[in-house]
């Protein structure tokens, strides 16, 4: 991010939809002519990194974490968290005492949300049809591991696991994950499960600590960064020329480290905030700004 501290916002980036709903970047013509003259117009000399480039390959290739699965029993993992499906191949067991019991064939997981414009997750899993199977459909017993981000509000993350299969739920269970770490189910998968759970993004504040110094001395280091969890947000509004950034004035009492203080929620426009007494000024997700000028570290005053 501090690379792209000074990006003038006419960098117009072509976003591309990818099969499991990630969007990459590409650097377009126009962009980089636009580039060239905020350089000379703005006398901006961190116009633009290697960064730029890399960082488009690997949101490109982000489809390739969201699950994982382990050869050795067929366990699979879920990384990241978007509206997605997977299948995979376990393998059969052998021995006739467990065969209903470490059931193989083809098993598919599947992920509905809108994260994160919204933080409700549900996770299913379904195992093969007989048909598939070629035997009376089982349960099957392996592990899935749900990756519990380290950025959610709270100590704990409560997670809902219901048989789709009993309409009575009377076998739905309530786990906890923590924070940081993998949740592991491991158990007899019934041909069809569902998992829920919410993950709700906190506020996290990062000051400015990279070399670019801006023209008043002193002013780099009243600079901020927002992300609500791992969501990058931009400020969006007039960008001041003579400071070559963009300043925010806060109201009495409060602190950039607090922007709960500060922003408010735009109604309809999810992780979209206004700023309290800057009305000229709005924080928006990174990915979505387009040709309105930006900044991600901006000026924040008392």
């Amino acid at each position: 991010t501090h690379s792209l501290t000074h990006t003038h916002p006419h960098i117009l980036w072509c976003t591309h939809r990818m099969p499991l709903s990630f969007s990459f970047l590409t650097f377009s013509l126009k962009g980089l002519i636009h580039l060239v003259s905020a350089q000379v117009k703005m006398n901006i000399s961190n116009i633009a990194t290697c960064c730029e480039g890399q960082g488009t390959r690997l949101l490109g290739r982000l489809p390739e974490f969201v699950y994982s699965v382990m050869p050795s029993n067929g366990s699979v993992f879920l990384n990241l968290y978007t509206a997605s499906n997977f299948t995979w191949q376990r393998q059969q067991h052998i021995s006739p005492a467990r065969h209903h019991g470490q059931q193989g064939g083809i098993w598919r997981i599947g992920v509905s949300t809108l994260w994160p414009l919204d933080g409700e997750v549900q996770v299913e899993l379904a195992g093969p049809t007989a048909a598939e199977a070629g035997v009376a459909a089982g349960a099957a017993n392996f592990t899935v591991a749900l990756r519990m981000p380290s950025w959610v509000v709270g100590t704990e993350i409560n997670v809902t696991i219901s048989d789709a299969s009993d309409p009575t739920g009377a076998g739905t269970e309530s786990v906890r994950g923590l924070p940081g770490t993998y949740l592991y189910l491991t158990r007899a998968w019934p041909s069809r499960t569902l998992i829920s759970f919410t993950l709700s993004a906190a506020w996290r504040v990062t000051p400015y600590v990279g070399r670019t110094e801006l023209p008043v001395p002193g002013l780099s280091r009243l600079r901020y960064a927002l992300r609500r969890g791992p969501v990058l947000l931009a400020l969006t509004g007039p960008w001041d020329p003579s400071l070559q950034c963009m300043q925010l004035h806060l109201p009495p009492g409060t602190t950039p480290m607090a922007p709960d203080q500060w922003l408010v929620g735009i109604p309809n426009h999810p992780l979209h905030f206004a700023v309290k007494g800057n009305p000229d000024f709005i924080f928006k997700p990174y990915f979505q700004v387009q040709e309105e000028f930006f900044e991600v570290y901006p000026v924040i005053t008392q």
